[in-house]
């Protein structure tokens, strides 16, 4: 948790912008397969960052707290097991038709750098896409395509978590949003963390169904 970057209501020290946590993400891409020494490395070196950012966490009384949310994040989720021994993880997935469809308006300006092309495609090396160049032209025109490639890449990834029953929980936002208060004692229960009746009430009476199947009766604009 940490102070809030107004720009992708991430926490401020986790931006992706940051060389530190850029250099995890590339470490948590080939984790399984490095060696130990710089296995070592990535764990001391996410420690390092998520205890800054623990130093630097707003008063919560006076200060609302973020965390780190993007997608991109879960490329260190084999960092993070052996990082922190104790510390679990909640992957939230959402139809990935409905994802495509809220980043409609975004542009995926930065293909041509190789860490995207992994996050994206899985392979860092990928020059080409449906025997075309991958540059702003392909990009523009195969968009929502890609951005389902890079939807099934990163949940994909993200599932190396269930070789960890014990520490990794999958929820579906669907489930979140149509039955909040059994989903969230669900991982109340996962977190053990007290699941107060305030939390409940606040929960039942703020959750919406409205960002479920936005993308039905738009599938021209998904193809």
């Amino acid at each position: 948790m940490g102070v809030c970057d107004g720009k992708t209501r991430d926490t401020v020290g986790l931006a992706q912008r940051l060389p530190e946590v850029r250099g995890l993400i590339e470490a948590g891409l080939g984790y399984r397969e490095a060696g130990e020494e710089a296995r070592a490395h990535a764990r001391q070196s996410l420690r390092g960052v998520i205890e800054t950012v623990r130093a630097r966490c707003p008063d919560v009384t006076s200060h609302a707290g973020y965390g780190w949310k993007r997608p991109i994040t879960t490329f260190t989720i084999d960092i993070f097991f052996d990082a922190f021994p104790d510390g679990k993880i909640v992957h939230l997935i959402r139809d990935g038709r409905d994802c495509m469809l809220s980043r409609l308006d975004a542009r995926m300006s930065a293909l041509h750098d190789p860490l995207n092309h992994h996050v994206v495609f899985g392979n860092r090396g990928r020059g080409e896409y449906r025997g075309l160049p991958l540059n702003s032209e392909t990009v523009e025109r195969f968009r929502n395509e890609i951005e389902m490639w890079h939807w099934v890449t990163v949940v994909t990834f993200a599932m190396r978590g269930r070789t960890h029953p014990d520490r990794y929980l999958e929820v579906r936002y669907e489930d979140l949003c149509r039955r909040p208060t059994d989903t969230l004692g669900r991982i109340f229960a996962f977190l053990d963390m007290p699941y107060r009746g305030s939390a409940r009430a606040w929960v039942g009476a703020n959750a919406s169904t409205d960002g479920i199947g936005k993308w039905g009766g738009r599938e021209g604009e998904l193809a």
